[in-house]
């Protein structure tokens, strides 16, 4: 199979599959302002990858294997005051643009 020139820009992704992947996992956005609070929270149920938005007053970690429902439950018997709770993906291109660091209306 042969294949023309590539565009200029960056070279394939080489990472592992399972990391490229990671990057298009879903993230919950808490808003709150108990941020400290929630945060802990979300370590103790072993959420990866949680920050803190001092300017959104939001605490955001990777979703995993655990359903948002049992993470809103565990945050109010907690005690943590909730003023928002999402569920965000990344969208196509996003996830696209992450693995090859080009978009889709790119000209040659």
């Amino acid at each position: 199979m042969a294949s023309g020139p590539r565009p200029r820009g960056r070279g394939p992704d080489c990472r592992p599959l399972r990391e490229v992947l990671a990057a298009g996992e879903a993230i919950v956005r808490i808003t709150t302002p108990d941020r400290e609070e929630a945060a802990r929270l979300l370590h103790r149920l072993q959420l990866a990858g949680i920050g803190q938005d001092q300017q959104t007053g939001s605490v955001t970690a990777r979703l995993g294997d655990l359903a948002p429902e049992e993470i809103s439950a565990a945050l109010v018997h907690a005690g943590v005051r909730l003023t928002g709770f999402a569920v965000e993906r990344p969208h196509l291109e996003e996830l696209f643009v992450s693995i090859t660091g080009e978009g889709f209306d790119v000209l040659p």
